[in-house]
């Protein structure tokens, strides 16, 4: 390695110059090329150690470094939830787990209301506050380290409940939609503004009652639940609700397949 690219490395500490940073980082051999006889063994152990010392500190910085990006891979950087490959990934695991043993999953899609009509009125950092704060309501509401809250694309968020039966996301979940509704975002400008959010649950059922198969069954099945509230149940007061998908009836169904995806 050149001096050029030795200086490149990312360092724990200001690097020090001179006589003694050199000691630390040559073996007794290469500083007494001609002859170890003039350095005693104890005094070769301690450079060596040193020496040691040295590139286990460059490693294990360089071990925080990947670990970090590891991380950051995994989180959507506007709302710090799991972004949506680790979305995929993890409802993947648990789905496979929840086939094996027979647990119970749930699977809540969430979209916010009229999304649009408050970036096209207050602007998209506007949108993009709204995103935050419900992100962060979410991840308050849920329990740590067993369930996740991920975006999953745009305005539309997830959960994904191990070991949660399908009348307890729905409780979860309408106790979300009623903090919303009734939470105040106060813009930069000093405004506040109201939101609504509206989800659709599955819990490994179809809306036909067919059993689902595979994770992607399982999003269809919520996302169906979800269209059917934003646009069909509740006739003109539609939204602002939660809908499961063995809920669904055949005429909301027959109904949905004329929809086109909710916006």
């Amino acid at each position: 390695m050149s001096d050029t690219e030795e200086s490149s490395q990312p360092s724990m500490t200001k690097p020090e110059v001179g006589k003694n940073f050199i000691t630390k980082i040559l073996t007794a051999e290469d500083l007494n090329p001609e002859g170890l006889d003039s350095i005693s063994r104890e005094e070769e152990r301690e450079i060596n150690k040193d020496r040691s010392e040295h590139f286990k500190n460059r490693v294990n910085h360089s071990l925080e470094k990947i670990n970090k990006l590891e991380e950051l891979v995994g989180i959507d950087g506007l709302t710090k939830l799991d972004n949506r490959l680790s979305f995929d990934t993890k409802l993947s695991d648990e789905f496979a787990r929840s086939s094996r043993y027979g647990h119970n999953l749930s699977l809540v899609m969430i979209d916010i209301d009229n999304f649009k009509r408050i970036n096209d009125t207050y602007g998209h950092q506007v949108g993009d506050l709204v995103l935050q704060k419900i992100s962060a309501l979410l991840q308050k509401q849920i329990r740590s380290q067993i369930d996740v809250a991920a975006r999953y694309g745009g305005e539309e968020l997830a959960l994904i409940l191990p070991e949660t039966t399908e009348i307890n996301a729905e409780y979860l979940g309408n106790r979300i939609r009623e903090i919303v509704e009734n939470q105040k975002i106060s813009l930069p400008d000093g405004r506040e503004i109201s939101v609504t959010i509206t989800m659709g649950i599955s819990n490994g059922v179809k809306p036909d009652k067919s059993i689902v198969n595979s994770p992607e069954e399982m999003i269809a099945s919520a996302d169906q639940a979800l269209y059917i509230g934003k646009k069909i149940r509740g006739g003109e007061k539609t939204k602002n609700q939660v809908v499961s998908a063995t809920s669904i009836t055949t005429d909301e169904l027959m109904n949905l397949q004329n929809l086109k995806p909710a916006t």
